[in-house]
């Protein structure tokens, strides 16, 4: 009886998905591959698919009884898109939504360093100025990605301050 030789073909298959693993993963990391492949122009990957970004800086010094009781500091990006104005113009705007949130908070909080001013003079404890601060920090500005977190901190006069920390990405 003539027996055929049988192959094991699970090496086989092993070796052929890891060349398969190994050509979609270069298209992915590759763009001007993937653009090749695809008979499309390359994506621009340098600066132009980033955004221009300028910080700008708010400050204010609250005053009370002649005495700075309270200090607010925000630096934010001012977000600038050549090739999609747009688009900067609504992430500018989101931005700008809450750097005036933060505004009218540290307004509110004004109000409560001012009672806990006049409190504490009455007791005869010394008061520690209070400060609102509103910061963005740009992570990732490329290939049409903009991401950033945002630190807000406030100090009330206590032993510390209190930092919220957040994300955006568009």
């Amino acid at each position: 009886m003539d027996k055929k030789s049988k192959v094991n073909r699970a090496p086989l298959a092993i070796i052929i998905l890891l060349i398969v693993v190994c050509v979609v993963a270069g298209m992915l990391a590759f763009p001007k591959i993937r653009a090749a492949l695809s008979n499309k122009a390359p994506t621009d990957t340098t600066s132009a698919a980033s955004a221009v970004i300028t910080t700008l800086e708010k400050s204010r010094a609250y005053q009370y009884d002649n005495m700075e009781i309270m200090k607010l500091t925000i630096e934010y990006p001012e977000v600038t898109l050549t090739n999609n104005p747009d688009a900067a113009q609504r992430i500018n705007e989101q931005i700008e939504l809450q750097v005036g949130a933060h505004t009218k908070s540290a307004d509110e909080l004004y109000q409560e360093a001012i009672e806990a001013y006049d409190d504490l003079q009455k007791e005869g404890f010394p008061f520690h100025p209070w400060e609102a601060y509103l910061k963005f920090q740009v992570t990732y500005n490329a290939h049409g990605l903009l991401s950033l977190y945002i630190d807000r901190y406030v100090y009330q006069g206590g032993a510390h301050g209190n930092t919220l920390r957040s994300s955006a990405t568009w």
